[in-house]
């Protein structure tokens, strides 16, 4: 028996009311779908954006860095071409005054580089003296480490100070940057008359940490370089 025209338009209403609630639970599914989308697409472009801010930041660093230890940097630089240059004449059988003529060099800096060349030089200990003066003003060295690099503090009695150090390329191993004569009293509040002394004392304590003792130093005008073994 064919349906009458009441329950066919109860059947219409009745499919008509799922087939709504179904589109819209497709527009519902697909607005969160966009939505998903949407978000995922802003987290993307902000990592991206945190990446090039990285980025572009540590270039600033890498700069204001460079910029910052500038002189430093340079001299160490000069110092380890000089090193090779001298070496490399020295092993060729140039005499010690011929490379300092030649090179423009410190002699104290080619007849070290001779001594250790012919075997000569032996182990840098703390001197008695040193030791027993700087024990006296209670002198302390400390250090801190900040990735490849760190802060020197020097402390006694009477006067601290703050340099920076870092490590070096090989055969070095610490650069620290130190005042030079002419600004030493500035940065230390210390005479000048005690730089060498103390300076001594600072490069045998980073040796003595550092290498275990087994080490040696070189002073130039603004860098102090610690090298690890005789």
């Amino acid at each position: 028996m064919p349906p009458d025209n009441e329950s066919a338009n109860a059947f219409a209403d009745l499919f008509g009311d799922a087939l709504r609630k179904a589109l819209e639970a497709v527009d519902v599914s697909r607005l969160a779908l966009e939505k998903e989308r949407f978000e995922v697409a802003a987290l993307r472009d902000a990592a991206q954006e945190a990446r090039r801010e990285a980025e572009r930041e540590g270039e600033r660093l890498a700069t204001a860095y460079f910029n910052e230890r500038r002189e430093q940097l340079i001299a160490f630089t000069r110092q380890e071409v000089l090193r090779e240059l001298a070496v490399k004449h020295l092993q060729a059988g140039a005499t010690v005054g011929s490379v300092v003529e030649m090179l423009d060099a410190d002699p104290a800096f080619v007849e070290r580089l001779a001594g250790l060349l012919r075997g000569s030089v032996h182990r840098r200990r703390s001197s008695i003296e040193t030791t027993r003066i700087m024990a006296l003003r209670n002198a302390q060295v400390k250090t801190s480490s900040e990735g490849r690099g760190g802060t020197v503090y020097y402390t006694d009695t009477s006067y601290a100070f703050e340099l920076w150090w870092e490590f070096a390329m090989p055969p070095a191993l610490v650069l620290l940057g130190i005042p030079t004569a002419a600004t030493w009293e500035a940065v230390t509040k210390m005479p000048l008359s005690e730089r060498d002394q103390v300076l001594r004392f600072m490069a045998e304590q980073l040796i003595a940490d550092h290498t275990h003792g087994v080490g040696h130093y070189e002073l130039a005008d603004n860098i102090l370089t610690i090298f690890s073994g005789s």
